[in-house]
């Protein structure tokens, strides 16, 4: 192991420090270099698929058999109680969110796609997920079109479990007005 080597090279190749199969034979270990320019904390990590290390190379994560993962900030132990005074004392927030809840979604097809290839998604109705990011919206954004849209969509599956008898005489009773429904730059996720 480097035991605090310095090292003021590329974070993303700091892999290159270690032997790999020493590595293994000791279950992984905790280490730390000095010098790495803007990076302070790190982990390294190996895949054993080919294929994803292959997807690992295409994205700049470099050839392995180590790939680095790190984050450019160190010294926690002085950081939090700074952080700590600071909001007490001063009141001021440590860091702002960027205007809200942000979330990033990963997904995996089950089967091969076909370029352009539209895929058909019917989603649960009443999805706590979609109330919450509703109720997130307005908060956040003062957005009520996916609130609207929720409520549209409980009055129409209301207005078919009601519609008993759909004779010409007895007809299932829709909502006079409808919301809004959001705008077309607006994207369900």
């Amino acid at each position: 192991m480097s035991r605090g080597r310095e090292y003021t090279g590329d974070v993303l190749k700091i892999g290159e420090l270690y032997d790999v199969e020493e590595l293994r034979s000791l279950g992984g270990a905790i280490d730390y270099v000095v010098g790495t320019p803007l990076t302070k904390v790190f982990c390294l990590a190996e895949h054993p698929d080919p294929k994803q290390q292959h997807y690992l190379n295409l994205y700049k994560m470099g050839a392995g058999p180590l790939y680095s993962f790190f984050i450019p900030y160190h010294l926690v132990h002085f950081e939090v109680p700074n952080a700590i005074a600071r909001a007490v004392l001063f009141r001021d927030p440590v860091i702002k969110p960027l205007g809200g809840p942000v979330v990033e979604v990963c997904a995996v097809a089950k089967r091969d796609l076909k370029a352009g290839e539209v895929l058909d998604v019917v989603l649960p109705a009443g999805r706590l997920a979609d109330r919450l990011r509703g109720d997130q919206y307005l908060k956040f954004r003062g957005e009520t079109w996916l609130n609207d849209l929720l409520a549209a969509s409980r009055l129409i599956d209301q207005a078919r479990c009601h519609a008993v008898d759909t004779s010409a005489s007895s007809r299932g009773v829709w909502p006079a007005t409808l919301p809004s429904e959001p705008r077309s730059d607006r994207v369900l996720g």
